[in-house]
């Protein structure tokens, strides 16, 4: 799957997570910079991205998700 591809749909996911349609995602984006980013909506976050790219996350995995480029990044390492 293309880079774009993964961007596109992380972004919906983000959107409909984070509740705000407008989201536009960055690769430096962290929780600091997302309104609602906290505990509860990391682990909705993780598991619509499963979900969706139908992976798994391992412990060490979840805790490389606290950057969008990081993400994106595990992303397509996954489904290479």
């Amino acid at each position: 799957m293309k880079r774009e591809e993964i961007v596109e749909k992380t972004t919906e996911i983000f959107r409909t997570v984070f509740e705000n349609e407008n989201m536009i995602l960055s690769d430096d984006m962290t929780p600091d910079m997302v309104d609602n980013w906290a505990s509860l909506t990391h682990m909705q976050m993780a598991t619509a991205l499963q979900e969706e790219f139908g992976v798994k996350f391992t412990i060490k995995d979840q805790l490389k998700l606290m950057r969008v480029g990081d993400i994106i990044a595990l992303l397509e390492e996954k489904l290479a």
